[in-house]
């Protein structure tokens, strides 16, 4: 009787372990995807952090420092180059505000991606010998116009 019981609670128990390492699984995936979301929020925290005071110069509204801008600038630039892959699939749920079109339509965002990339290459290279803001305008509205299609499209509010 006690063999033909446990016979018949195998496939319970069975069942049971199943949902036990699922649920280890999907705990473990969660992890995964909130240190890939921080991770990506870093990253684009630097890049903004970065942005702004040159946006700030360019606009008029701080005072044109050409080794400030040259920094940021190259900041910028450089940390284009890691922001295509802070975008894991694991990473596509959770605390984010990319929208699942990024991996729905991976073409498209790639291609905005390299502009982003190209465009701030473009701004750090003109920030190189920038004695004036008028030299740098044209290549820091080129980034953010390169920023804002790719914001407009894959992120949501």
């Amino acid at each position: 009787m006690t063999i033909s019981l446990r016979m018949k609670q195998a496939p319970a128990l069975a069942a049971v372990l199943a949902l036990v390492a699922a649920g280890a699984a999907q705990a473990q995936g969660s992890k995964e995807a909130e240190a890939a979301i921080k991770y990506r929020q870093s990253v684009y925290t630097v890049i903004y952090n970065n942005f702004g005071p040159l946006g700030a110069m360019a606009s008029g509204k701080a005072p044109f420092d050409a080794a400030i801008f040259k920094r940021n600038a190259a900041r910028v630039a450089f940390m284009s180059s890691i922001a295509p892959d802070t975008f894991p699939e694991v990473s596509k749920t959770g605390n984010t505000k990319a929208k699942p079109e990024i991996w729905a339509n991976k073409a498209e965002f790639d291609k905005l991606m390299k502009d982003f990339q190209d465009k701030s290459g473009a701004l750090a290279s003109a920030a190189q010998k920038a004695t004036s803001v008028d030299e740098v305008k044209a290549a820091f509205g080129a980034t953010g116009a390169a920023c804002k299609a790719c914001h407009d499209k894959f992120k949501a509010d």
